[in-house]
């Protein structure tokens, strides 16, 4: 089970990460600033809400719902939420897993949901982002 805190640093590159996986485009300007280009609006990164807004977060769920990885000629549907919101008697947290991946414990569902997401990019990148899937 995976329970997880971020400093404030963390919390922007795994914003990013997440920004990156939901297609925006990223440059640095001047003030070694990131800004983040997503459905044609710029962010700052410490702007990116996906680790406290559902309206952000929900669509990356439903991306990865939706998700298919194959070779071209056969397919296996993705992760989904298989654990969502469901409370660890022993700490009184929430739980959310994603198929295949581990079980997030945190102290709100938002959270659960976001360190889950995290884990599951950080393994879709690791090993399918460049090799043809």
């Amino acid at each position: 089970m995976l329970n997880i805190s971020m400093t404030r640093k963390e919390l922007r590159k795994n914003n990013v990460l997440i920004g990156k996986f939901m297609g925006g485009k990223g440059r640095i300007i001047l003030t070694s600033t990131l800004i983040m280009t997503l459905d044609n609006k710029e962010y700052k990164e410490t702007d990116l809400k996906y680790h406290k807004k559902w309206d952000w977060l929900m669509p990356v769920v439903e991306k990865i719902c939706r998700m298919r990885i194959g070779d071209g000629k056969s397919y296996i549907e993705y992760a989904y939420p298989r654990t969502f919101g469901m409370l660890d008697k022993e700490s009184g947290g929430i739980m959310v897993r994603l198929e295949g991946h581990q079980v997030v414990l945190a102290d709100t569902l938002i959270e659960a949901t976001y360190f889950a997401i995290i884990d599951f990019i950080e393994h879709y990148n690791e090993n399918f982002t460049n090799k043809g899937c």
